[in-house]
């Protein structure tokens, strides 16, 4: 032992850090475990309860041909006749919405809305809106993205029309052209009569084809949803950080529309095998029937929630929730955030003051405990940072701005995991000279007392991440004021910290992060392992202190396996290839025909920005290479009139596709310096804006245009002669000029799929009077 005014490392249990690593482990099994969704339901499930079976032979009727069916294709077109057909075999009206809609940017397209109507008690009541849309991108067939939604709502729909009315109506919306950019969610809400008097919805999506159903995304009132979520779904799945997360990312659901017009209500998602997302592998067969029966449990039960609440003015208040192991969930409000947060940390900071004093910890050796703590920490987070920068640049792993999930993350997931339990490992030694197991552990709480602070004042849907870990080391710090005095450690000299004491705060935050971590590489890809380092290393710092006291052997055990483990997960992921059959790589070749100089060439686009080799000698080593020129008939541009309005000019144009391609651009030069297009007769009132390219052109596009063509008007703010583009855009390659092996078994087609793309130019300006010859 060292004697004086530090304390001296008492010989603690070799077993203490071992066995609160495997109680972790328990609770991540667990966690894995009871996140399973729950098996499906047969078809012979009673007639008033969801059935995936059930469902799953509707979606196999609707999609059972596998064929990819975005908006405005024939298609699309047959799978809404099924729909309506469904709707009114079941007794329910249906009416057909269509119109011209237009995303913020610069998309439009002519949607066609199914809209059904179930009436309740007091039919002149506020409604309540089941959202799913009908197509899918024009790679896929859209099992998961959104036949799922699409099915469910039909099984949901049968259900409620057995049962006694609902308090509240409920709407039925399969929308269309939700991949072309929320268009028949914007047309329903900007003109159908119904949208004014819904007040709530539930909307069903999908990232996926397996996992439980999240819930993931509420209305302004989130604290009023989530009391009426608790009551209402049997396994609840749900917490505000991926509420809080999603508000920061890019993506966008018919939720958004629905959100921006006032609705409160519920957005779910799987998210499991996002590597079928948006392909061809999106099939019936590969989607896990007991997500969908929990995603159909989810909807039936929110629904009739919703159905049977006051919905006038619910209050738009935030709320701080999580689930525990999806069977129950805890919510308070968020204003209690700051109050909680305060009191809890205002407490643990005066204990933490009483332990220090009791154990004769050093403000100095404090600091070196939390120095040690943070660079140990922001270390190990570095590490994972430079291994995915090399990862990315050796090519091992996708490209930060490609489809960024890996073929096999197994090795680097194990890295990432062993960096955390590093962090822990080199605080203890870090400066083992200067500080002592207590310092740790007064360290590690003030780490998380203050992230408690900030989170509870700053981002209160963040607050249960700390909160829960300051609770539970209040526990401890209210374990040791107890259990220690100032005659034991006069007679003992020092004693170091117990064990329990020691672990309370390491279970508390693993009790919390766990969860979430589970589901952070399926929700982010490659972009999640500095985050699950960095996660990770906060439940398990408070091992720090369990180290310093612990036997040599313990230390050096754990020391030389998490190292290890980093090289070996490192090096496996260095060694295995970026994609596989499993997890293929998103390939896209496009046919393209500048119409006005008779000339065609292949476009390769991979997520790598690499060709396997022999689409690398087909494309002449660079993605691009010459084609054989067909005779496809080019888009038309007919200048229809123009007018001056002040210093604006504006021209009226018909655009058409001779070949019936169902999108058409139109890109606009600089120098015309374009403000906005408007579709006449759209749906819309207000102008688009357009999509500025990094020439700053100008380019609008439009889905559904009809064989006579579309109208159009176009704002421009320079009066010259400049020539514009119009191009016109086909799914698939033509037959006679296909690319061939144009992917290898680790390549797959996504989005938008293989295109067919032809274009050319037309003046435009005061001397034009009609396109181009």
């Amino acid at each position: 032992m060292q004697q004086g005014n530090r304390l001296v490392r008492a010989n603690s249990h070799f077993w203490t850090p071992w066995a609160t690593l495997a109680t972790l482990l328990v609770f991540a099994a667990a966690n894995h475990q009871l996140y399973k969704p729950p098996p499906p339901l047969s078809v012979d499930a009673p007639a008033a309860v969801f059935s995936a079976q059930r469902a799953a032979g509707v979606l196999r009727e609707l999609i059972g041909a596998a064929a990819p069916h975005p908006l405005a294709s024939a298609a699309d077109s047959i799978i809404r006749e099924q729909i309506v057909r469904r709707l009114a075999a079941l007794g329910i009206p249906v009416e057909l919405q269509s119109g011209w809609a237009c995303d913020t940017s610069y998309v439009c397209g002519f949607a066609v809305n199914i809209v059904a109507r179930i009436d309740g008690s007091d039919p002149s009541s506020d409604a309540v809106l089941l959202a799913a849309h009908y197509d899918s991108v024009p790679a896929g067939p859209g099992a998961g993205d959104d036949g799922n939604g699409v099915a469910s709502i039909l099984e949901i729909a049968r259900i409620l029309k057995l049962q006694p009315a609902l308090p509240h109506p409920v709407i039925l919306l399969f929308d269309e052209g939700e991949e072309a950019g929320l268009l028949g969610a914007r047309l329903f809400v900007a003109t159908h009569p119904a949208a004014r008097s819904i007040k709530a919805a539930v909307n069903l999506e999908a990232r996926g084809d397996s996992g439980p159903s999240l819930m993931f995304e509420t209305g302004a009132a989130t604290d009023w949803a989530m009391r009426l979520y608790a009551k209402a779904i049997a396994r609840p799945m749900s917490n505000s950080l991926y509420y809080f997360i999603y508000k920061l990312l890019p993506n966008d659901t018919d939720f958004t529309v629905f959100k921006a017009a006032g609705y409160e209500g519920f957005n779910f998602a799987l998210i499991g095998d996002v590597e079928r997302y948006h392909t061809p592998q999106d099939r019936l067969e590969n989607l896990d029937l007991g997500s969908l029966q929990q995603q159909g449990d989810n909807a039936l039960a929110t629904v009739r929630a919703l159905a049977a609440t006051e919905l006038s003015h619910p209050a738009a208040a935030r709320a701080v929730f999580f689930d525990v192991f999806g069977r129950t969930l805890l919510r308070w409000p968020a204003s209690w955030a700051a109050p909680l947060g305060v009191g809890f940390t205002t407490l643990f900071f005066w204990a933490l003051m009483k332990i220090g004093r009791r154990v004769g910890a050093r403000l100095q050796s404090l600091a070196y405990g939390f120095a040690a703590i943070m660079c140990a920490w922001l270390g190990a987070i570095a590490v994972t940072v430079g291994l995915l920068a090399v990862l990315r640049a050796a090519g091992a792993v996708p490209p930060a701005v490609a489809y960024s999930w890996a073929a096999h993350p197994g090795g680097m997931h194990a890295a990432c995991v062993a960096l955390a339990l590093l962090a822990p490992v080199c605080a203890a030694r870090l400066f083992a000279s200067r500080t002592e197991s207590w310092s740790l552990w007064l360290a590690n709480a003030l780490l998380i007392a203050g992230l408690a602070l900030v989170t509870a004042l700053k981002f209160p849907e963040l607050s249960f991440l700390f909160l829960v870990p300051v609770l539970t080391s209040l526990l401890g710090a209210a374990l040791a004021l107890r259990g220690i005095n100032r005659s034991q450690i006069a007679v003992s000299g020092a004693i170091g910290v117990p064990a329990l004491v020691a672990a309370l705060p390491v279970l508390g935050t693993g009790f919390v992060f766990i969860p979430s971590l589970l589901l952070t590489y399926p929700a982010l890809g490659t972009d999640a392992w500095p985050i699950i380092t960095a996660a990770l290393g906060l439940v398990v710092l408070g091992l720090a202190p369990m180290l310093a006291d612990a036997h040599s052997q313990s230390y050096r055990s754990l020391f030389w396996l998490t190292a290890l483990t980093v090289v070996f997960g490192a090096g496996l992921s260095l060694m295995r290839p970026p994609y596989s059959a499993q997890m293929p790589q998103r390939t896209l070749v496009w046919y393209v025909l500048d119409a006005d100089a008779g000339r065609a060439q292949w476009l390769v686009q991979t997520d790598s920005h690499r060709l396997h080799l022999e689409l690398a000698q087909t494309s002449a080593n660079s993605g691009n290479a010459q084609a054989v020129a067909l005779n496809l008939p080019p888009p038309q541009l007919e200048i229809l009139g123009r007018e001056r309005h002040g210093s604006d000019i504006d021209y009226r144009l018909r655009i058409r596709s001779p070949r019936a391609a169902p999108e058409l651009e139109l890109a606009v030069p600089r120098e015309l310096a374009a403000t906005a297009v408007q579709v006449v007769g759209g749906a819309q009132p207000w102008s688009i804006p357009p999509w500025r390219a990094p020439d700053h052109s100008a380019w609008f596009k439009f889905i559904g245009v009809p064989p006579a063509g579309l109208e159009l008007r176009l704002k421009v703010s320079v009066d010259k002669d400049a020539m514009v583009r119009v191009i016109d855009r086909s799914y698939g390659l033509p037959a006679v000029a296909a690319l061939p092996s144009a992917r290898a078994t680790n390549e797959t087609s996504s989005q938008d799929g293989d295109l067919t793309v032809v274009y050319r130019s037309v003046r435009l300006g005061a001397s034009a009077t009609a396109p181009s010859p």
